[in-house]
């Protein structure tokens, strides 16, 4: 079956078989090695990627069905301000996310700043069930999405401040 797959902004044409676990493609085909498979469950976060900007357990899901589908990669993901706002804040906590977490962790908490309007107490506890194999609170996962959501806001609204600055500039 051929099948097309953007995978971190990039065309790929494959030649594989349908029912080829997403999560095999990344790694064998591709060589993105962050995408790993633990439980084949999809309950651990090791295979989590984003597929049309949505979280994707991607040792479930057959290749077949994501014809022309946007894949985002922990590769991909770890490289953009997006992460370093999350990074900015666990670093801060003295937080230690295991390495096989990392994607799990940063695509779910990305997905609570991206998804929630304001972040509160109430709106962020739906997410925290995710959380269960982590060794940390409720009160620590809603501290980071709020500050991480305040620098993301404050970098957006000064980069929004410099292109309006260099437009009103050039006229």
């Amino acid at each position: 079956m051929r099948i097309k797959l953007y995978v971190n902004d990039k065309e790929h044409l494959l030649n594989t078989h349908g029912e080829r676990r997403l999560s095999d493609v990344l790694r064998e085909d591709l060589g993105l090695l962050a995408t790993k498979v633990r439980c084949g469950s999809g309950k651990c976060g090791a295979c989590i990627v984003l597929a049309e900007g949505e979280l994707c357990s991607s040792c479930l899901v057959p290749v077949g069905i994501m014809q022309n589908s946007h894949i985002t990669t922990f590769e991909h993901f770890s490289q953009t301000r997006d992460f370093q706002d999350i990074s900015r804040v666990v670093k801060s906590l003295n937080m230690n996310v295991p390495g096989e977490k990392e994607p799990f962790f940063y695509f779910t908490l990305n997905s609570i700043i991206n998804n929630i309007q304001e972040i509160t107490p109430e709106n962020t506890v739906s997410f925290y069930k995710n959380f269960e194999n982590f060794s940390f609170s409720f009160e620590t996962l809603y501290q980071i999405a709020k500050q991480a959501s305040a620098i993301r806001k404050k970098r957006i609204a000064e980069e929004i401040a410099q292109l309006n600055q260099q437009r009103t500039g050039k006229r």
